[in-house]
């Protein structure tokens, strides 16, 4: 015997293979962001996958942590390593985390904080190019060439590839990014969600604080009032930076970098190391 309702299922002619694939795009359109978050994040630890398992301290990084590890969380917080001549709070907050960590179950176990926090900094970047309108990626596969400029540039990888230190340069890219988001559109609670995510990356090291004048700037073309405000935090946090760069020379505990700095060869670095290496590579140093 056949229930009435399976006999009038049979009954029902089959839906076209068309109608399902229109669902089906429906359906990927109506989640895509989400579904290329995930590609984004597949395609970092397919990266290096090892640092991911197996993470390590690296570098610099223990002196964040030994800090951690014999002072209290306020004075870590509000540490600056000698000699770099600016503040990275993104540094600060994981060598926190990880000395608790470390204290609770074991040294070991810290190097798992510092690694998944850089990675979920660097993870900023790609959340304002998928979630915000923006004025320059105006459509979603502008979004996903921008997505794949900053996966496959040599920056992605090598010193600032899951390290605290190198956190400055996620942010610095993420007020970049900022630059040509449509703030227009914003509600109260999304304004001040991105003025604590500026203030961040602000405090974060000198690459987006010292963006504030292009910011600035950019209030005579978009006519948007948030992006004054915006400029007025990073000009504040250049500010810190700028007056923790005086005090270290004036102290004598200058680094070599801070202490033989001079504009030329400022110039010449940035053109180097920010320019042609992320566009070409490494190997791209020889040649200049």
């Amino acid at each position: 015997a056949i229930a009435p309702s399976t006999l009038t299922l049979l009954m029902l002619p089959p839906v076209p293979s068309h109608h399902r694939i229109t669902a089906l795009r429906q359906r990927l359109e109506a989640h895509y962001r989400i579904i290329l978050l995930l590609m984004i994040v597949a395609l970092i630890v397919i990266r290096d996958p090892a640092l991911l398992i197996r993470p390590r301290i690296w570098a610099e990084e223990i002196l964040y942590l030994n800090y951690a590890l014999n002072h209290g969380v306020w004075d870590t917080l509000l540490y600056s390593k000698p000699s770099i001549g600016y503040y990275l709070l993104t540094a600060n907050v994981p060598a926190v985390l990880a000395a608790m960590v470390s204290k609770t179950w074991g040294v070991e176990y810290a190097p798992f904080v510092t690694t998944y926090f850089s990675l979920a900094i660097q993870l900023i970047p790609f959340l304002i190019l998928l979630y915000e309108k923006s004025h320059l990626f105006r459509n979603r596969w502008l979004v996903a060439f921008g997505c794949v400029l900053i996966l496959l540039g040599p920056t992605a990888s090598g010193e600032i590839w899951f390290n605290i230190l190198h956190t400055k340069s996620w942010t610095g890219l993420a007020v970049f990014l900022l630059l040509f988001v449509d703030m227009s559109v914003w509600s109260r609670r999304r304004i001040w969600i991105y003025r604590v995510v500026v203030l961040l990356c602000g405090v974060s090291g000198p690459y987006g604080a010292i963006l504030f004048p292009i910011l600035a700037a950019s209030y005579f073309i978009y006519r948007e009032q948030e992006r004054l405000v915006q400029a007025v935090i990073l000009a504040g946090c250049c500010m810190l930076h700028l007056g923790l760069f005086i005090a270290e020379v004036h102290s004598g505990d200058a680094g070599v970098r801070t202490h033989s700095f001079t504009i030329d060869s400022a110039i010449v670095n940035v053109f180097l190391y920010q320019v042609m290496w992320s566009v070409f590579g490494y190997h791209s140093l020889a040649i200049c």
